[in-house]
């Protein structure tokens, strides 16, 4: 009985036979070779709006793509929507190639949009040129680090494999089990930074923000830990346990007699795929006696981007129970006020980045207050985050903002010193 070494799908021979054929070309040693590893986007949401029947036709357009785009030796489809491609370099240089390759991105991503506009069709890919006699499964594991690298700074879809991203990937790696101990041993916290009102520098509420202690008691930032967490379902512990946190802290202050404040605290854009999280959050708050009137939930503008509708009608669930909700990072990327418009926050954070790249001049503190003033209109409170001058404080505060977060009036404090400080 002969083996069958292709998917009926797409055509391209299973893994487990791509890798046999590709080890037997890079054995062979007569021609320079390099390996694609090519991944389309959330594919669930093209599935989500068109149907399977056209997610697999997606499938079979890039297969098809694939096999025209390059010089190709061996392909195949690995799993769902990842492929891999292993070509002959020609004499080509590796910028050469990541540029001619992303110039080839660029172009079929345009046109799958106009196909799928519901979809926000896009790919990633990872680039790397195997060495002579290289085992193929190692020559995967460095082009599978260079696709999913966040290193992006010109927003590329290629990206070439770079020796360093083997070191970045190992220090990746060791913060699942440093997570994972923290969480076990509680050296998981909550600090504090108070939100102060724009008249009167009065505290009005205070934003969680995650530290982890780790066992030398060196405090470790959440730009050490937070993007490798998203990477797994990790995060959704971690903000779960911020909430129970500050619903503790919460308690210790009640105890003490001293007066909440309404705490802000973070969720992942991965928390609201987990058809679990709500009850979670259910099970969570109905073991403390809090208010709902004294926990935000701070959500990110770029959550919205692939699915709106989506992201919307989880965002109203969470408002159903009683809880407000904040836009954070409001001008870090792609801002709408369109989409603003549906979103159903009740507060929206401008980012500082945006912060400072429109207070340098009279038309970026006009489009500042201009925003402002058309937010609020529609009865949505405005905070001004990472302001860390009393120039860029007075501007913000004459543009109508209502709130101000940042290091001028005080970085993340633990519970204690925030309580001392601000609560007593």
């Amino acid at each position: 009985m002969d083996v069958v070494k292709k998917e009926k799908l797409t055509g391209l021979l299973y893994f487990d036979f791509f890798k046999e054929d590709a080890q037997r070309n890079i054995d062979e040693g007569s021609k320079k070779l390099v390996l694609f590893s090519v991944n389309i986007n959330d594919f669930t949401y093209i599935n989500h709006k068109y149907g399977y029947i056209e997610g697999d036709k997606v499938l079979v357009t890039v297969a098809e793509w694939l096999a025209k785009s390059n010089n190709v030796i061996v392909a195949s489809r690995a799993y769902s929507d990842h492929f891999f491609v292993l070509a002959d370099m020609e004499d080509r240089t590796i910028a050469q190639l990541a540029s001619d390759e992303e110039a080839k991105c660029v172009e079929f991503v345009r046109k799958m949009r106009q196909e799928y506009p519901l979809a926000a069709f896009d790919i990633s890919m990872g680039i790397y040129i195997v060495e002579p006699g290289e085992n193929i499964s190692s020559a995967v594991d460095k082009v599978e680090l260079a696709r999913k690298s966040e290193n992006k700074r010109d927003n590329k879809r290629v990206v070439p494999y770079r020796e360093e991203m083997t070191t970045e990937d190992l220090n990746r790696k060791s913060v699942v089990p440093m997570f994972k101990n923290a969480i076990d041993e509680n050296r998981i916290i909550a600090f504090y930074q108070p939100k102060m009102a724009s008249t009167g520098q009065k505290l009005v509420g205070a934003e969680a923000l995650a530290r982890i202690i780790d066992p030398d008691g060196n405090i470790l930032s959440p730009y050490q830990f937070v993007a490798q967490l998203e990477e797994t379902s990790l995060i959704c512990e971690l903000d779960l346990y911020i909430l129970e946190q500050v619903h503790k802290d919460m308690m210790e202050w009640k105890s003490k007699g001293l007066d909440l404040i309404p705490v802000s605290v973070n969720l992942s854009r991965v928390d609201f795929y987990d058809d679990m999280f709500l009850d979670k959050i259910r099970d969570i708050v109905g073991r403390y006696s809090i208010d709902p009137y004294y926990i935000i939930f701070e959500v990110t503008e770029t959550m919205f981007f692939d699915d709106l509708d989506y992201m919307i009608e989880q965002v109203n669930k969470i408002k159903e129970l009683g809880y407000r909700v904040s836009l954070d990072d409001f001008g870090s990327g792609y801002s709408s006020l369109s989409m603003v418009s549906k979103i159903p926050v009740d507060e929206i954070k401008f980012d500082r980045s945006f912060v400072q790249n429109s207070l340098d001049s009279d038309k970026g503190i006009k489009i500042i207050s201009g925003l402002i003033h058309t937010i609020k209109d529609v009865d949505m409170e405005i905070i001004g985050e990472g302001i860390e001058s009393s120039d860029e404080e007075q501007i913000m505060k004459d543009a109508g903002c209502d709130v101000i977060q940042g290091y001028l009036y005080d970085m993340p404090l633990k519970m204690e010193t925030f309580a001392n400080k601000y609560l007593c």
